[in-house]
Order: C-alpha cells, then sequence, then structure tokens
C-alpha cells in the first residue's frame, strides 16, 4: 500500500516524508539501503545509508558505501541481518525504475521492496515498509547526472532523521543542496521550519549558540498589518 508520493524537490517534500516517516520509524528500526557505489542510479539506497550513517541516528544501517547490499550478496546479507535483528522492524530504502513523468518521485510504501523487479531480476522481498526512489524510465545504468541522486538521498535521510534534529541548531542551517531549502528557527511561529533563505530575515541570536534566529517574512508582514488594524479599531473606539 503506498502511504505517500512526491517530487525529491516538491517544497512540501522534507515535511510531508517526515510526517510520514516519522510513523513507522522508532530506534529499533532497522535500516537496509539497497544498490550498488558502482553504477550512478543505483547507488541511491548507499547513498542514503552514508549521509545516515554521518548523522550518528540510532537505527543500525546496512548497505552503506563501501558496504553494499546488492543482488549478488543480498541472500546472505539478509540471512545474517534478520538473524540479528530477529524482531526488528526493517525499512528498506532503493532506487527504481518508473514512467517518464515519475522520475524524482519518492515513494513511501506499507510492504517490502522487490529488489530487481523493474528490470527483470528475481531477488528476494525485504521489508516490513519500504521508500523508494523513482531515477530513470529505462534502466538503472542510463546516464544519469550524480548531482541528482545526491540531492534525492539528501532529502530522504533528512526526512529520515529530522525529528531527531528538530531542537539541534546544527541542523538549522543545514544547506540542502536539492532547491536551496534549509532549515531555520522560525521565531514567528516558534518552530523549526524548512524554507528558502530569502523567506527569511534574521530577527535575533540565539544566547547559547550565537546562531541567528530568523523570522518568516510573510508572517512578519501579516503580523504587522494585524496590529495597525488593532490600533486604529482602538483609536476609534476611544473617540466614541
Amino acid at each position: 500500500m503506498c502511504l505517500l508520493r512526491i517530487k525529491y524537490d516538491d517544497k512540501n517534500a522534507l515535511f510531508e516524508l517526515t510526517t510520514q516517516i516519522s510513523k513507522i520509524i522508532d530506534d529499533d528500526t532497522v535500516i537496509i539501503c539497497i544498490g550498488t557505489d558502482r553504477c550512478i542510479l543505483d547507488s541511491l539506497g548507499p547513498v542514503v545509508g552514508k549521509i545516515l550513517e554521518s548523522m550518528n541516528i540510532k537505527n543500525t544501517i546496512y548497505g552503506i558505501i563501501g558496504e553494499t547490499i546488492n543482488a549478488l550478496n543480498i541472500n546472505e546479507k539478509l540471512e545474517y541481518i534478520k538473524s540479528m535483528h530477529p524482531t526488528s522492524k526493517i525499512v528498506a530504502i532503493d532506487a527504481c525504475v518508473g514512467s517518464k513523468r515519475s522520475i524524482g518521485q519518492i515513494h513511501v510504501y506499507k510492504g517490502p521492496i522487490i529488489p530487481g523487479e523493474g528490470v527483470g531480476k528475481s531477488l528476494p522481498s525485504i521489508g516490513d515498509y519500504s521508500i523508494i526512489g523513482i531515477v530513470s524510465d529505462s534502466d538503472l545504468f542510463s546516464s544519469k547526472d550524480l548531482n541528482f541522486v545526491v540531492n534525492m538521498a539528501e532529502v530522504i535521510a533528512f526526512s529520515m532523521n529530522f525529528n531527531k534534529s528538530i531542537n539541534n541548531y546544527e541542523y538549522q542551517k543545514m544547506n540542502l543542496s536539492t532547491n536551496g531549502y534549509e532549515f531555520v528557527y522560525d521565531q514567528s511561529i516558534k518552530k523549526v521550519v524548512y524554507g528558502k533563505q530569502e523567506d527569511f530575515i534574521k530577527s535575533d541570536i540565539d544566547n547559547n549558540t550565537n546562531n541567528p534566529i530568523y523570522s518568516n517574512i510573510f508572517y512578519n508582514k501579516v503580523n504587522e498589518i494585524l496590529m495597525r488594524v488593532l490600533l486604529v479599531v482602538i483609536l476609534m473606539w476611544s473617540f466614541l
């Protein structure tokens, strides 16, 4: 069952993915990233795994760059993982082929991935839940810019770790090369949000970290207008 479909560069991608993924992942969940680092398009899973590893998340991760889980070793690796985590929920991540219009989409499913299905390979299914990135409409060995894969991988990885980093200033200004969006603390609504730098203005400095705190320009304008309206109403009332 598909729980979510969204383009990786959609302005709401991180929010929508985080909302959905946070419902299916806990600290005991095992993350299996499928693919090979010898093929750009099929490296999506290992790149996600490497980014997650660099974030030092609590979850156990298998299938990072340099230690990939691929068609040649998948049976052996799965046997080992299941013996090590017999009761853990598994979330599998993999690249996938799809229609031309779906390239760039990230899908979240309740149910396993069947690696190699789109290219005619017969491999065992993996995962209680699965996350796939559609990277091509033909095959995983077609030419594609590595930056495309990295950008999609960043969005997946950050959405899997966002809840743990929401109060961490290290992540508030972490740029995602995907589309110029980044984490900032929006003082006007008292939340860490994901937006473009030009939509925010520096409004304060955090005393503990010396990091800038940002406010949303739109909310500031709305608040300013509301205050002016309120002031006019008060003045009119005072003359009645």
